[in-house]
């Protein structure tokens, strides 16, 4: 079993942080940010995990610890089987849900499109956040985003 040592799983993350950022500052201004923005980021993520698929189903394992946040206790990623599978599976609906979006959205003329795509962003950010999380304190930072987040998702509508 090769350990990769390497940010890969913690740019991952910020990929949909990114878009959460891009469409915080540009999705109220241009139209169609929130969509465009959407589609690209849950494109390039499912792009990343399936590389880090790819070396983890080898054998590999990827580990990234780049903060202690508690005396012994790093803010840790770590990337398995199990955990890529689960990512794997969430970032590739994250592109069907976008999509789906997308047409919900407009047919319902919702007010509120970009806080909705701004939480959903950080949503996947945090569902994949908990599917690389490497210790119990990293994911209950994950999940505890995920559970602010989500309910902000769910006042659309």
């Amino acid at each position: 079993m090769e350990i990769i040592s390497s940010a890969a799983p913690a740019v991952t993350i910020c990929m949909s942080l990114g878009a959460a950022i891009t469409i915080a500052l540009f999705g109220g201004k241009i139209r169609y940010v929130n969509e465009g923005v959407t589609i690209a980021a849950s494109l390039i993520k499912f792009g990343l995990i399936t590389l880090m698929f790819l070396s983890i189903s080898a054998g590999s394992i990827y580990l990234f610890s780049p903060v202690t946040l508690l005396p012994g206790v790093p803010f840790s990623l770590r990337v398995d089987l199990f955990g890529i599978y689960f990512a794997f599976l969430s970032s590739l609906l994250w592109i069907v849900t976008s999509i789906y979006s997308i047409g919900y959205l407009r047919a319902l003329d919702e007010h509120a499109q970009t806080r909705y795509y701004l939480c959903f962003a950080v949503c996947v950010a945090s569902t994949v956040g908990i599917a690389f999380s490497g210790n119990l304190l990293t994911f209950f930072i994950f999940y505890e985003i995920l559970t602010l987040v989500s309910r902000q998702t769910s006042k659309v509508g």
